[in-house]
């Protein structure tokens, strides 16, 4: 991880010989990592989600709402910020953030994060909330590049929900 507070980065040995392409989405076995940043013909930095700059459309799993995810971006700082999350939205903290399937970046269902904290408003359109990312960004080994575009409504949910037992 770079050291940097404002960009978190990954750099991968494989490039654009080995078919990577810019603004890949990138996985680990345990969801999603990030997105191709910059590209070099053998190796490939990696913009993590927890990067300021970074941006994802999730769902809350357990009830389908809609939200945006940002990198926390700080000195120490490997969390995730919601974005978005209407006030009438019910989220709780434990809830897990999932990719939604918005766009070609991820397909649908791939773990982001689990809420850690909620703070509910009277008023106002949204709510504000936190998040602890799913990966553990200090141990990553192996990582996936998505080659291609993702078709929009792709989704892994029902596969990974069976094989993390529905938790």
């Amino acid at each position: 991880i770079q050291p940097t507070p404002l960009f978190r980065s990954l750099r991968l040995d494989v490039g654009e010989d080995d078919g990577v392409r810019l603004g890949a989405g990138v996985i680990s076995h345990d969801g999603a990592i990030g997105r191709v940043a910059a590209l070099g013909k053998n190796s490939a930095d990696v913009m993590l989600v927890v990067d300021a700059s970074s941006s994802i459309d999730v769902l809350v799993q357990r009830t389908r709402a809609h939200a945006r995810v940002r990198g926390g971006g700080g000195d120490q700082n490997l969390s995730l910020e919601l974005q978005y999350v209407p006030r009438t939205a019910d989220i709780d903290p434990g809830d897990l953030l999932i990719t939604s399937g918005v766009g070609t970046l991820f397909p649908k269902g791939l773990p982001v994060g689990r809420v850690s904290t909620v703070e509910r408003r009277a008023f106002g359109l949204y709510q504000q909330a936190a998040a602890e990312p799913v990966v553990d960004f200090g141990h990553i080994e192996e990582v996936f590049v998505l080659r291609g575009d993702i078709a929009e409504g792709t989704s892994l949910e029902p596969a990974l929900s069976s094989a993390q037992g529905d938790n």
